[in-house]
């Protein structure tokens, strides 16, 4: 029965590459199609509703396939957020697929680790002055290092696979750049180092992903 199991599981984490590959291609032949007849600002929140959806069927597949657990319904909370830069710590590329997959009305995700480079993070928080928004950190945790830096696309994880997202501190804009990105530096260095593993045996999907996904 073990070995049946893990056949499946095998067939099923495959499939769902080539089922996610598909549906993109899809989206991009459909804005190709629909860019040339709507104004830029119905295609691009066309645009991205539909990465949304994409992104949402594609867990949805995961979790009804046992492929995943997922409990990133702290993330509905941003869902009427129209003007915030979200900075999730970055343990894998699945993380603006995670995120995207709740929020359908996202325009500015960037990378933790991108406060390291002197100019990328300060540019971060330029950003963030000029526009007057604040910083909304999202911490994001797994019990695999599937799709992190140096992971093969087609290598096979452990699974399923466990993703749980809470949000963090919310930083405002301030004057003093080069501050504000040493503050959130340090906030990540200690929420992360301290940050437990997720445990494999339990089951971790909330209430909100269990049921019908909205």
């Amino acid at each position: 029965m073990n070995r049946l199991r893990a056949v499946f599981s095998i067939i099923g984490f495959y499939f769902s590459l080539l089922f996610l590959g598909t549906m993109m291609l899809g989206v991009c032949i459909l804005a190709a199609l629909l860019n040339p007849l709507l104004s830029a600002r119905l295609a691009t929140s066309l645009g991205r509703w539909m990465i949304h959806a994409v992104f949402r069927i594609f867990l949805t597949f995961l979790q009804t396939a046992r492929l995943v657990q997922l409990d990133l319904s702290a993330l509905d909370n941003l869902r009427d957020e129209k003007n915030l830069i979200i900075a999730p710590n970055h343990p894998s590329m699945l993380d603006v697929l995670l995120i995207i997959s709740r929020l359908n009305n996202t325009s500015c995700i960037m990378k933790a680790q991108l406060l390291d480079n002197i100019f990328l993070g300060a540019g971060i928080g330029l950003i963030a002055r000029r526009a007057n928004v604040p910083i909304q950190t999202v911490i994001l945790q797994s019990n695999s290092q599937y799709l992190s830096k140096g992971w093969p696309l087609f290598k096979r994880p452990a699974l399923p696979l466990i993703y749980r997202a809470r949000l963090g501190k919310r930083f405002e804009p301030q004057a003093d750049v080069t501050a504000l990105v040493r503050e959130i530096e340090n906030y990540y260095l200690a929420v992360l180092t301290h940050l437990p593993a997720l445990d494999s045996t339990a089951d971790h999907s909330s209430p909100a992903n269990k049921t019908a996904h909205n």
